[in-house]
């Protein structure tokens, strides 16, 4: 079990849909603040550099704001550029004194060997990175040696084709992500690297088994697990290690070098740990880049120290380790965001924290439908009452789904449908007029009293999505699916049938041709 769940912001607990945590759940927890507080919520497709991305806008009276992920539209243009080129945001930070490692921005035109040469003005581990990449993707960090920065250098620019680099001093310390609200720090995470805890009875192979399980349970995690990879097995091989290997009871072994959540690192809530002069650092680092209202910069802290060195700014920082950190507590940024950007919400009651919309259908209709655009159906007017019932059913039946959802519509019920078998349904059911609800289910009763074995009910307090679905293997399986299925079937057994037949006449010929030339030496025994 997780402990470290129940300090997660209660009102984003089981609320996270698997769309979401693919890689949208800043986007997802700051429109589900907005839809919870009466804000309209649009969903829509733009299209930039040749790719279709996903955007959302936020309208409430008059006002109306568009968004990027994390991003808002009260961070400038001119912020978004510089930090997206890491060689501005050094310039940047140089000139106003901030800590940045030593290091020099490479172009297309220059050579390896530039950069080799330059690599003898530092001092060994250095760090090599694309000036424009984005989640860890092409870093060599902690570079050792000559041989190692070759071999980095023929990674970056010749296999992954980032031509403009920078190679820098490695920088020892942890790499914390710092989340800066226009003079203020928020939030602070220590990412961990992908790393496994010995329990002296597991090897590391069935250790990563069981985090990548652990890392299923948290939303920001469950698409980022532990995947085995070539540097996995380097690093495994210098510590005389490999993942037959049991290490001790509370040892813990790193499987990487960067501490990046999307290559299996760990979030760990750091914001108590932060002195008041990293925190001035953040603040200034923030506040040196004209337009950047709020972001994620991540500065490298060496505990024995009082100060750090900041590595890059980010104008649209993840927010699922500050969410949803493996341990520490969750800091709700997403209410800090739509309080500045809509302060005449800030008094709106959350009655219904516990309701959260359909993103996977709107995401859907933009990613597969014809349309562009889509707004999200407005949350309740009151709190809603759930109710869990337990249908058992004297013989089985295909239709009943059916017949349930179209009810759910009628009395515009919430909740879902799961078929547990032909003969047992699980109903979840939610509304803002209890009125409502009993009718529904007096109708339910009345509908298929011939039908029902028993039936119980009970109050139901876990979180509902707005709308209603039906799950279960059997859930849309229509008499003419059904046939369907059956043709199927037929078809395949019939091609199976005549395949082998197939095959017996082969076998029939190849025989025959092995007895034609087994006879041929030895002719006079057959003649």
């Amino acid at each position: 079990m997780l402990s470290h769940k129940y300090k997660w912001l209660p009102h984003l607990i089981d609320t996270i849909p698997r769309e979401a945590s693919k890689n949208n759940i800043s986007m997802y927890t700051i429109a589900l603040e907005a839809w919870r507080r009466g804000i309209t919520v649009d969903f829509y497709q733009k299209i930039e550099d040749g790719n279709t991305l996903l955007r959302y806008k936020l309208k409430h009276g008059e006002k109306e704001h568009f968004f990027s992920g994390s991003m808002g539209d009260l961070i400038t243009q001119e912020a978004v550029e510089i930090c997206t080129n890491k060689d501005l945001t050094y310039q940047k930070l140089q000139d106003k004194n901030i800590p940045v490692p030593a290091g020099k921005r490479f172009y297309p035109s220059d050579s390896d060997q530039d950069i080799i040469n330059y690599a003898k003005k530092l001092n060994y581990p250095l760090v090599l990175k694309p000036t424009d990449g984005s989640a860890g993707k092409g870093v060599f960090a902690n570079i050792q040696n000559k041989t190692e920065l070759i071999s980095a250098i023929n990674n970056v620019r010749n296999k992954l084709n980032y031509r403009k680099v920078i190679l820098q001093q490695h920088v020892k310390g942890n790499e914390i992500r710092i989340y800066v609200f226009k003079d203020k720090v928020i939030s602070a995470t220590n990412r961990i690297p992908a790393n496994v805890m010995g329990d002296g009875k597991q090897s590391i192979r069935e250790l990563i088994k069981e985090k990548n399980q652990i890392r299923k349970s948290v939303p920001h995690l469950y698409y980022r697990p532990i995947k085995l990879d070539a540097e996995i097995y380097s690093i495994l091989k210098k510590l005389n290690y490999n993942l037959d290997t049991v290490p001790p009871t509370g040892k813990r072994i790193f499987l990487r070098e960067i501490s990046n959540i999307s290559t299996g690192g760990d979030p760990v809530d750091y914001t108590d740990k932060l002195t008041d002069r990293q925190k001035e650092i953040a603040i200034n680092a923030t506040q040196a880049i004209p337009g950047l209202l709020h972001c994620g910069l991540d500065m490298i802290i060496d505990e024995g120290t009082n100060s750090g060195v900041i590595i890059e700014l980010n104008t649209r920082p993840g927010l699922g380790s500050h969410l949803f950190p493996i341990e520490g507590i969750g800091v709700d940024i997403p209410k800090l965001i739509i309080d500045y950007y809509f302060p005449e919400t800030k008094e709106n009651t959350q009655h219904n924290d516990h309701a959260y919309f359909d993103f996977e259908s709107a995401v859907a209709a933009l990613r597969y439908g014809s349309i562009s655009e889509v707004e999200i159906k407005p949350r309740p007017k009151q709190r809603l009452i759930g109710r869990r019932i337990l249908i058992k059913l004297k013989l089985p039946s295909r239709n009943i789904a059916k017949k349930i959802k179209q009810l759910t519509l009628e009395y515009d019920m919430n909740g879902f449908l799961e078929i547990k078998s032909y003969k047992q349904l699980e109903l979840v059911i939610a509304s803002d007029d209890e009125t409502k609800l009993t009718d529904f289910v007096t109708a339910i009763e009345k509908t298929f009293a011939s039908q029902i074995k028993n039936i119980d009910q009970e109050t139901y307090t876990k979180p509902i999505r707005i709308g209603f679905e039906v799950k279960g293997s059997l859930a849309f399986k229509t008499d003419q699916m059904i046939a369907l299925e059956i043709n199927q079937i037929d078809y395949e057994v019939n091609l199976t049938k005549n395949q082998l037949v197939k095959y017996k006449k082969q076998l029939v010929s190849i025989k025959n041709k092995i007895i034609k030339i087994l006879k041929w030496p030895f002719r006079w025994m057959f003649s």
